[in-house]
C-alpha cells in the first residue's frame, strides 16, 4: 500500500472522478468472495486495480477490465511495481460481453464488481438485456456479469439497496434469485461502502 498511497494520493482525472474501489473496500469484497487458489477472478470495472491486486493474495488468475486507458495503464504500472500477476484489459466490459470479445475469460469462478452508479445504460445494452425499462449502468453490469460466471460461481457486487427493493429492478432480482443465487448478503450500514 505504501507504493499506491505515495503515487495515487493526488492522481485523479480532470473532473476529479474516482476510478477505483478504495483499497479497504477491495479487501472486504475479496474477503467476502472467498477465493480459493487457482480460481479465476474478474473485476469488470477495475479502475486503478485495487481489487485485482487484493485478489492476487489468493490466486494468480486475475483479470481486470477498465474503460479508461490511462487508468488501466496506471493499474498495469502498479501491478508491475508490486510484482503482482494478472491481466488488465482496456475496454468497455458491457460492450465486450455483448460483442462476445474473446479477451474476456469464460466460466469465471468469481466476479468482484464495484461499478459506476446511476447513469443509464446505452440502448444497445438495454436491448441485449431485453429489458424495456430504464436500466441503470450498475444493473447492466450485474446482469452481464452473471452471463460470464461459471455454474456455481460467485458474484460479489456493491450496488444500491434499490436493486433489492425497487419495482423497476424486479427483472434483475428475478434473474439473480431464479438463475444464480445461493444467497444474498445485504449490508445496510454504509461502513466501508460510504464512498459512493
Amino acid at each position: 500500500r505504501i507504493v499506491e498511497d505515495t503515487f495515487m494520493s493526488d492522481f485523479s482525472d480532470k473532473e476529479n472522478a474516482q476510478f477505483s474501489t478504495p483499497p479497504e473496500v477491495a479487501d472486504v469484497l475479496v474477503e467476502v468472495a472467498a477465493i480459493s487458489k487457482n480460481e479465476t477472478v474478474l473485476d469488470p470495472a477495475s479502475g486503478w486495480g485495487y481489487t485485482p491486486r487484493a485478489a492476487n493474495e489468493y490466486t494468480e488468475n486475475v483479470f481486470g477490465v477498465e474503460i479508461h486507458s490511462g487508468v488501466n495503464n496506471a493499474a498495469l504500472l502498479f501491478n508491475d511495481l508490486l510484482e503482482n500477476t494478472g491481466e488488465y484489459i482496456t475496454g468497455d466490459f458491457l460492450e465486450m460481453v455483448i460483442n462476445q470479445n474473446s479477451k474476456l475469460p469464460n466460466d469465471i469462478e468469481h466476479i468482484i464488481l464495484d461499478p459506476s452508479m446511476g447513469e443509464r445504460a446505452s440502448k444497445e445494452v438495454t436491448e441485449y438485456i431485453d429489458e424495456p425499462k430504464r436500466v441503470r449502468i450498475h444493473e447492466a453490469f450485474v446482469s452481464l456479469a452473471l452471463d460470464r460466471l461459471k455454474e456455481g460461481g460467485r458474484l460479489t457486487a456493491v450496488v444500491p439497496t434499490s436493486v433489492l427493493t425497487a419495482d423497476r429492478c424486479a427483472w434483475l432480482r428475478e434473474r439473480i434469485v431464479v438463475d444464480h443465487t445461493q444467497g444474498i448478503i445485504e449490508i445496510s450500514e454504509p461502513g466501508p461502502f460510504s464512498y459512493h
